[in-house]
Order: C-alpha cells, then sequence, then structure tokens
C-alpha cells in the first residue's frame, strides 16, 4: 500500500491479486492528512482484502466510507428502507429487534464491519426463556439488517448466516408452536350478546372470513366486489378472495359509513400505530371476559380473536373444502401451518 498523489488528491494505491492498480481517493491534498486517513480507515486491511476477494475500487471506497459510520445511525438509515421496502408488519418487526439487538449487545457505536458471529449468535440463543419461533424473528430481523449493511458496502460478510438457534438448549415448551385456541358457535354466540357494533362485525367477518384482525381494521369499501371480499393481507402481503354469505353482505349493508375509503376508520388508525397496536387485542380478551361472565364458558378465558381463523378453518373443512382451498384463503403458502388450524 502507498500514497500517490493524483489530481491534486493523494489516493491509497495497491494491486489486487491478478496484478490490477487499485486506489481509493483519500479527498486530501495534505500528506500527512491523508496518512492519517488511510492509517483510521484501516487500509491495510482493505488491500488485504481486496487481494483476496479481488474487489473493485468502488467497494473498497464503500467500505472505507463506511468506517466512520456507527451501527446506530445505520439503523436509522435502514429503519427508512425497511419503512419502504418492506410489509409494515415486518418493517416493524425487524426495525424493533434489529434496535434491541444492537442495545443489549453493545454494538452501537460499533462499525458495521465490527459485527461478529458470536454478537449474533449469542442473542438468538439468550437463556431469556422465549420460544424457538421468537428467535427466528430474532435472526431475520438481525439478519435483515446485516444484509443491508453488507449491500451499502458496510461490511464483507454475512455474520447472521454461520449463525444457528440452538433447539438443543430449549425446554420443550420453548419448541412447541404457539397454538391458538379454536373458537367454537356457542363462543362466538357468546361474544356476540356483549360485543358493541365494530366487534361484533369484526367477529362476524372473521368467523365467515378467515380474515385477521389487522385485516379487518384496514378493510377498504372497494375490498367489496358483488358478493365476494378481496384482501392484500397486511401480514403476508398475499391477496385472498372469499366468497361472502348473504347474511355477512346484509350486515355490511347496514353499517354507516364514516370514511368513503375505509370501513372503521377510526380502528385502522389503532392498528396502524404501532403503540397502539396491542390495545385492540387487549380489548378483544375483555370482551371474552366479559361474555365468559355473563354466559358461564369458562371456555372463552384465554383465546384470542386469532382463534375466528381456527374457527373459519375447521368449519370449511367440515363442510367438504380442501386443504388446498382453505391455505388459499387463509392465505398459507404452505398446507402444514393450515393443518396447525384443523388440529
Amino acid at each position: 500500500m502507498r500514497l500517490r498523489k493524483i489530481n491534486n488528491t493523494y489516493h491509497v494505491c495497491f494491486n489486487a491479486e491478478d496484478g490490477t492498480p487499485m486506489s481509493v481517493d483519500t479527498g486530501c491534498e495534505d500528506y500527512k492528512e491523508a496518512k492519517a486517513i488511510a492509517w483510521k480507515s484501516k487500509a491495510k486491511e482493505l488491500e488485504q482484502v481486496a487481494k483476496a476477494t479481488r474487489l473493485t475500487a468502488e467497494i473498497v471506497s464503500r467500505i472505507v466510507s463506511g468506517k466512520e459510520l456507527k451501527i446506530e445511525e445505520a439503523l436509522g438509515q435502514y429503519a427508512v428502507w425497511a419503512s419502504k421496502n418492506l410489509v409494515k408488519r415486518t418493517a416493524d418487526s425487524h426495525i424493533s429487534y434489529a434496535k434491541k439487538w444492537a442495545k443489549e449487545m453493545d454494538l452501537e457505536i460499533k462499525p458495521p464491519s465490527a459485527v461478529e458471529d458470536s454478537d449474533v449468535f449469542d442473542w438468538i440463543n439468550s437463556s431469556e426463556n422465549i420460544k424457538a419461533s421468537t428467535r427466528r424473528v430474532r435472526k431475520a430481523a438481525v439478519k435483515s439488517f446485516l444484509d443491508f449493511c453488507l449491500n451499502k458496502g458496510w461490511m464483507l460478510s454475512r455474520p447472521a448466516d454461520n449463525c444457528k438457534i440452538r433447539m438443543d438448549n430449549l425446554k420443550h415448551t420453548q419448541k412447541e408452536t404457539k397454538s391458538h385456541k379454536s373458537m367454537n358457535v356457542e363462543d362466538i354466540k357468546a361474544l356476540m350478546k356483549v360485543a358493541d357494533p365494530f366487534w361484533a362485525m369484526a367477529i362476524f367477518l372473521a368467523a365467515n372470513t378467515g380474515l385477521r384482525l389487522g385485516d379487518i381494521c384496514s378493510l377498504e369499501w372497494s375490498c367489496f366486489d358483488g358478493n365476494t371480499i378481496n384482501v392484500w393481507t397486511d401480514k403476508t402481503n398475499k391477496r385472498v378472495s372469499i366468497n361472502l354469505p348473504s347474511d355477512v353482505i346484509n350486515n355490511l349493508c347496514n353499517l354507516p359509513v364514516s370514511n368513503p375509503d375505509y370501513v372503521f376508520p377510526d380502528k385502522r388508525e389503532i392498528y396502524l400505530d404501532v403503540s397502539r397496536r396491542a390495545g385492540l387485542s387487549v380489548s378483544f380478551k375483555r370482551l371474552c371476559k366479559k361474555a365468559a361472565g355473563e354466559s358461564g364458558r369458562s371456555s372463552l378465558l384465554g383465546k384470542s380473536f386469532h382463534g375466528l381463523r381456527s374457527y373459519y378453518a375447521k368449519n370449511k373443512k367440515g363442510g367438504g373444502s380442501s386443504i388446498k382451498q382453505i391455505a388459499k384463503d387463509l392465505g398459507h403458502s404452505n398446507t402444514k401451518t393450515t393443518e396447525v388450524y384443523l388440529k
């Protein structure tokens, strides 16, 4: 490695493994200043990397610039990118977990290139009593962030790719997937007796379409086409198209129109606010508790809105629908996921 003045500024010059001359402009006209920058950016290390991988001058330049970038700053840029390019629910989850990882692993003021395999492995395999499924989500979030950094040229490796979740260190309950207790006809009747207009319609829709609560909150009037409802699901961004029974259509026709675009504008606003979204689930659990108290159906306690998706799946199965059709209705890519709902 050597410094050479080219067009009034000093460049870090070296040869790649095949002898190709490579250089990185320091932007400095003063030799001492250029030398200090070259040392601070660890240009000698870059020279070795370039010889081993035949990096282009453009990539080397990007890595040099990334030496001054801190992970907390990179997370800010990642948040902007994720919000524009990922499904909102996924973006919110990835951003939140990536920030949590950086904070808990004390990496916020380090550059992305300083991340090692152990920084990812130790976090996703922590001793916390969390499920394997949550650990997989954690890994996916960190991997997404680190891949973003790699594509930006701020690092040279994929640390998350080398890390596996140690299932042998987990208890049985941690390995088991979360099960949602299915609703039944009597549960639904008890809920409808105590539900306000929104929850009554939401329960009715979920039981007859299998839609998630978030998708119901975000429903647009344009989703309805005759006796069919067409929805781009928020969680997986997949389009589901479901035929509606006549009684559902009649109830929809009786709904008051407070917004020209959205069926439940107030609930949509709550759902889109990450800090308030959980309140919807809490409200439904309170509704279940109230229904259980008035009907004596203690089985309602501990059930969630997701149980209505299981009800829909089982009801369709009982009506003769194939598992492939049910999977399509629920927006599942794999029928194995659907099988969980049918248990």
